[in-house]
């Protein structure tokens, strides 16, 4: 005959390890969203903002051609400037995600000890 007292602490233990590892990778998610973003956000800067200045300073283009080339930077500004806050929104919810799961794992093991 098993002792169902032991399966019991054995699920629960299962239960425990799955909720810690639910926590480190909600972590590890946050800060691979946020460098993410910050990664976004310095393509933004180096392919889109000096991007007008280059098209700006060009004395080549006609100016039908740099209101086109300036319609095409402010569509990749508009795109990566809503990639990097998605990202952000995203480290967020992954940050507080984790720790909600943490103050369940926190109140699990006090109810455990109890």
């Amino acid at each position: 005959m098993t002792n169902l007292y032991a399966d019991t602490s054995k699920i629960a233990d299962v239960k425990k390890g799955l909720l810690y590892t639910s926590v480190l990778l909600l972590y590890l998610m946050t800060a691979l969203f946020g460098l993410a973003a910050l990664n976004t956000m310095i393509s933004l800067k180096y392919e889109v903002d000096e991007a007008y200045i280059v098209v700006e300073m060009n004395k080549k283009l006609s100016a039908e051609a740099k209101h086109k080339r300036i319609g095409e930077l402010d569509k990749e500004g508009k795109r990566l400037k809503f990639q990097a806050n998605g990202l952000f929104f995203a480290a967020a919810g992954t940050f507080i995600g984790s720790n909600s799961n943490f103050d369940k794992a926190e109140s699990h093991t006090q109810n455990e000890k109890k």
